[in-house]
């Protein structure tokens, strides 16, 4: 660490607690940390679960709210943990930014990026609203006027107002450099969990350089199961028989602004994408 970043943070503490290099000092390099940045609704709740009973590591949240506040990580928060404690950060709904991936190296994470057919997802989000909150960052709606819609209306809300917000999540990761680099990042799709949930448990601990025997895997599986997790009501395949033929078109429409983007992991194979089908003839 430079002499001139000890110097500040002696003449003024806050320095410390702001200063990349103090943070990055701070954070013990051998310590494992697992970071679960998750669509919503795409099974963070379960997997979280599976790993936290799995690991025994330290729980620690990076969040300094929820609700409507968007979901950005407090570094900050690792400092409040022993320093020989390994860390695992439940289900986070983050964006990707520079700042977000500058700050999950310097915590020195081991990132799983978590997805979900977008068309499932609308429909898993719209029973959200209608039996939890209608609370969410992404888009801004109360109450009253929710409980006043049909539930057309409702699923138009999500496609027209918050599908876009995935669309951010899932183009701005998917085209990052810590995907690129794939030693740091590993994606988990929710239809990969459904379908073999011991498979893609131990595919993660292996990627968190954890291993776990068999045994231990299942005995972590059947914990969530008994736990309060939403995956009972993740039903694949719902997004297709709910929304209508113009509102799944509304949302593949999306696709267009990002030539360059696999959507497969969104349930948007390029077959069903007009502009690619063209391009491919």
């Amino acid at each position: 660490m430079k002499f001139s970043t000890i110097f500040k943070a002696m003449m003024n503490p806050a320095h410390a607690f702001y200063s990349d290099s103090i943070i990055e000092y701070l954070v013990p390099k051998k310590r494992k940390h697992a970071a679960l940045i998750s669509a919503p609704k795409s099974g963070s709740t379960w997997l979280s679960s599976v790993l936290m009973s799995l690991l025994g590591w330290q729980v620690m949240h990076l969040l300094p709210h929820f609700g409507r506040r968007e979901q950005e990580l407090d570094i900050h928060r690792l400092l409040l943990t022993k320093r020989s404690n390994d860390i695992i950060t439940p289900g986070v709904h983050t964006r990707y930014s520079r700042e977000t991936t500058k700050l999950l190296k310097l915590g020195n994470a081991h990132t799983i990026i978590q997805v979900r057919s977008i068309f499932d997802i609308v429909v898993s989000f719209k029973d959200h609203m209608n039996r939890e909150s209608v609370k969410w960052s992404m888009a801004y709606m109360d109450p009253d006027t929710w409980n006043s819609f049909k539930e057309t209306e409702q699923l138009d809300f999500v496609v027209d107002m918050v599908v876009p917000w995935y669309f951010n999540f899932y183009c701005g990761w998917m085209n990052s450099d810590l995907i690129k680099a794939k030693d740091r990042a590993l994606i988990v799709a929710y239809e990969d969990m459904n379908k073999d949930i011991f498979a893609v448990v131990s595919k993660v601990v292996k990627f968190l350089g954890e291993p776990k025997s068999d045994d231990e895997i299942r005995a972590a599986i059947e914990h969530s199961k008994r736990s309060q997790t939403r995956k009972n009501k993740g039903v694949i395949g719902r997004g297709k028989s709910q929304l209508n033929d113009e509102q799944r078109q509304r949302i593949i429409y999306y696709t267009r602004f990002y030539p360059n983007i696999d959507f497969t992991h969104l349930g948007i194979p390029d077959e069903m994408i007009p502009t690619r089908q063209t391009a491919a003839k």
